[in-house]
């Protein structure tokens, strides 16, 4: 065996620790990007965290999750479409309408707003935090691996009526 010959064998021995632990399957990572103050996002939270471990995923133990706040929540996910989509990594956001939480529970009280809001929306009614558990549990599930920089609105038909 010649000396180069025997520095490849090593060279090769010293990077399979490396390599054995780059095949490793790693923890996905959900990522959750709003335009309001974290502090108002336990309505949306719960319900997605709920859709997770509906799909087998349980925050700290198979998955991951990144909450984020940004003032224009839409540029700043096409940008991370873009930057990411080359590593795999998806960018999606969900969009809410009208839901009933405990931070909407007035407004959505007041015979006012229900004659002006409701007749607007075509299903008729006020979304629920569950309405999101579906979407979430798609977009968590290698079902979306082709799918980003997009964002999906939720809110009975709202935006096109």
């Amino acid at each position: 065996m010649n000396r180069r010959h025997m520095l490849s064998l090593l060279g090769g021995a010293a990077g399979w620790p490396l390599t054995a632990r780059a095949q490793q399957s790693a923890t996905p990572v959900v990522g959750f990007l709003r335009s309001v103050p974290p502090l108002r996002l336990q309505d949306l939270v719960t319900p997605f965290r709920q859709g997770l471990r509906e799909a087998g995923f349980v925050e700290g133990q198979n998955v991951a999750v990144e909450y984020r706040y940004a003032k224009d929540a839409g540029a700043s996910l096409r940008a991370l479409a873009v930057e990411f989509a080359r590593y795999g990594v998806r960018a999606n956001s969900i969009l809410p309408g009208w839901i009933t939480t405990p931070m909407a529970e007035r407004g959505h009280a007041n015979p006012k707003m229900i004659a002006k809001v409701l007749p607007r929306i075509p299903a008729r009614r006020w979304g629920s935090p569950e309405d999101f558990a579906g979407i979430a549990v798609y977009l968590a599930s290698d079902a979306s691996s082709y799918h980003s920089g997009d964002s999906i609105v939720i809110d009975g038909g709202y935006t096109v009526f």
